[in-house]
């Protein structure tokens, strides 16, 4: 059997960000389980009916992306392959991928499922008996005046991209990614199993990070914060960049607690059963 090229996303997504794997990965599969696939992309608009600040996400396999738009309205651009031996059964189960939206009590909720029962579309695909594999991404496009946003996945990922606001993040197996993102209010970041990697951002409020199992990586930030983050790994490992400016406070990274203080802004860090490393370089 002919070796199968296979981009890896949601459905063994998980597996490599556990053995410490943040990019893309590209892997041969010797013994492919599927002849066919299905490969395609496609945008869903989404019409606001009023004044919107808020947001939440979900989606039960697969990735998040959240980005801003200069657009006024929403968007999610959905990307996704199906792998199956029925060439038609690939076809039919990427047709009912979508991105669900409706207003409720003042915010804009988004559900990225099966299209008629809003279920997982893993979920539906198991529930139908249907044979196959179905890899899911989503960049959720929103406009600056959503600056409050919450977004989660069972299994996957979640990340925030040149954000500004209030963000609220939630994994149960997977990863969580903040690069270049402000947080101009009180937020969170917490996943179950996996790993959450902070980079490039700014705190003006308390910030609470955590991680069950698994690998905390967080640039400590050097500029325009003046907040108390919270930092725990119950067990893993956390490494802290960019400390360079801080000073150490109170404990110490071998004895598993940690505080650090850099102008106004206090970094308190734990790992219940691992390690710490703070890069002082």
């Amino acid at each position: 059997m002919k070796a199968a090229i296979i981009k890896l996303t949601s459905a063994f997504f998980a597996a490599a960000l556990l053995t410490g794997c943040s990019k893309e990965l590209i892997v041969k599969v010797e013994n492919d389980q599927y002849r066919n696939y299905h490969s395609d992309n496609r945008t869903v608009s989404i019409d606001l009916s009023g004044d919107i600040s808020e947001a939440d996400i979900s989606l039960g396999t697969g990735g998040i992306t959240v980005v801003t738009t200069d657009e006024s309205n929403p968007s999610v651009y959905l990307d996704y392959t199906v792998r199956s031996n029925d060439e038609e059964l690939c076809k039919k189960v990427a047709d009912h991928i979508d991105a669900l939206s409706e207003e409720k009590d003042g915010r804009l909720i988004i559900n990225i499922a099966e299209k008629d029962t809003g279920d997982d579309i893993q979920k539906w695909v198991h529930d139908k008996g249907y044979k196959c594999q179905v890899d899911l991404s989503a960049e959720v496009r929103l406009p600056k005046s959503i600056d409050t946003v919450s977004a989660e996945s069972d299994t996957g990922s979640v990340n925030f991209r040149d954000m500004k606001g209030c963000f609220i993040g939630e994994v149960d197996t997977g990863s969580i990614t903040c690069i270049n993102t402000e947080f101009t209010d009180s937020s969170s970041m917490n996943c179950d199993t996996g790993n959450i990697t902070m980079r490039n951002c700014t705190y003006s409020e308390d910030m609470t990070i955590s991680v069950d199992t698994g690998q905390l990586l967080f640039g400590l930030p050097t500029n325009g914060s003046a907040a108390d983050i919270d930092l725990s790994v119950d067990t893993g490992s956390m490494e802290l960049w960019d400390a360079q400016s801080y000073e150490i406070t109170d404990g110490s990274a071998k004895d598993g607690e940690v505080t650090l203080e850099y102008k106004d802004t206090k970094v308190s860090a734990s790992v219940k059963t691992g390690n710490i490393s703070i890069d002082k370089e």
